[in-house]
């Protein structure tokens, strides 16, 4: 299990407890390198911004955290993409 400490202006310090083991882009199991942080609107969860050290990867991905004090507990690797464009259909014109 690793940790990593990260201070965020308005909350203060935190433990990142339990990094992903294994990149979500190569599956390569590694400790990623940290890049930031963001908080969810309603400050329960934490989003850490990290990339893979893999050089033949170096993709980024967010994991999410769930905050209990002032530790924050591995969630998941948030996943998806982002929504299309919607288009009507065009027999709906005729």
């Amino acid at each position: 299990m690793s940790y990593k400490f990260v201070s965020s202006p308005n909350r203060g310090d935190f433990t990142l407890r339990d990094y992903p083991a294994v990149c979500p882009e190569c599956h390569i199991s590694t400790t990623p390198n940290y890049n930031s942080t963001a908080f969810s609107k309603d400050k329960q969860k934490l989003y850490a911004f990290l990339t893979c050290p893999n050089p033949q990867c170096d993709k980024s991905y967010v994991a999410e955290y769930d905050i209990y004090c002032v530790a924050a507990n591995f969630r998941r690797i948030v996943t998806g993409s982002p929504k299309g464009e919607t288009f009507p259909d065009p027999r709906s014109f005729f």
